[in-house]
Parts: C-alpha cells; sequence; structure tokens
C-alpha cells in the first residue's frame, strides 16, 4: 500500500506505507520530495560534499553542489512519482519506482551506499538505472 503527498507545483510522490517506522527509508523518501520541490539547499543534509552519481550510460558527476543542481534540473519535469520500494541494510540502500515527465514513464532503480551504516550518515555514492517505457 503506497501514501500520497502533494507537494509544491502539484507535483505528486508515492511512497511505501510505513516508512516513518524505518529512519533511513524515511530519509530516502525525504530526499526525493526535495528534489522534486527543487529544494537544492535541503539536498546538504541528506549527502557527503564529495558524493558521486553514476547514471548507466549516461553521466558521472562528482561533488554536491554539482549533484544537487543537476539532480533537480534532471527532475524538473516529474508530475508524479511513485516509489515502490525502499530497501536498506547496513551501508547500502535501493529505490525502485517510476516516474512521468512530458507525458513518458520512465523506469528508475537507485543504488545507494552511505559512509557508514549510521542513521544520518551521508550519502556518499549512488548508481541509477533508467528506462523509458
Amino acid at each position: 500500500m503506497l501514501e500520497k503527498i502533494v507537494l509544491r507545483d502539484e507535483k505528486v510522490l508515492h511512497f511505501p506505507r510505513g516508512c516513518n517506522k524505518a529512519p533511513r527509508k524515511e530519509s530516502l523518501v525525504q530526499f526525493y520530495a526535495n528534489i522534486l520541490e527543487s529544494r537544492s539547499s535541503n539536498l546538504n543534509q541528506f549527502v557527503s560534499p564529495s558524493i558521486t552519481w553514476k547514471e548507466i550510460h549516461n553521466t558521472f558527476i562528482e561533488g554536491a553542489e554539482i549533484i544537487n543542481v543537476w539532480l533537480i534540473e534532471r527532475h524538473k519535469d516529474i508530475e508524479e512519482m511513485y516509489i515502490e520500494s525502499v530497501i536498506t541494510h547496513g551501508k547500502e540502500a535501493a529505490v525502485k519506482g517510476t516516474y512521468t515527465s512530458n507525458n513518458e514513464l520512465t523506469y528508475f532503480c537507485d543504488i545507494f551506499e552511505f559512509k557508514s551504516a549510521g542513521r544520518q550518515a551521508p550519502i556518499i555514492e549512488v548508481t541509477s538505472f533508467r528506462m523509458n517505457e
């Protein structure tokens, strides 16, 4: 079962019910909400300054400030996002779902690595897989 929140500019984010009982899952949902709301300054609380982001067959970016701007630009036209699952274990996590942008459906899976298994550890690396329908 998914919960739904309507964000700024009428963007809609659906996410698995019960994430609030798992702090890291809740943080990842909030991370995506900040991206959809174009809140780049809020993204800094989730990422290491030296974060790297790899998008398979497309992009490799280093550094929090550059990545934050890129994430906002890359996701600015998303109308609705469905986070279907958030899996966390130790210092790794995965988020799988879909989003609609300009009437095009995209499937995604983002694999996160955190600095440690600690609750507040920053994201140090992300590997993204995207496929348009």
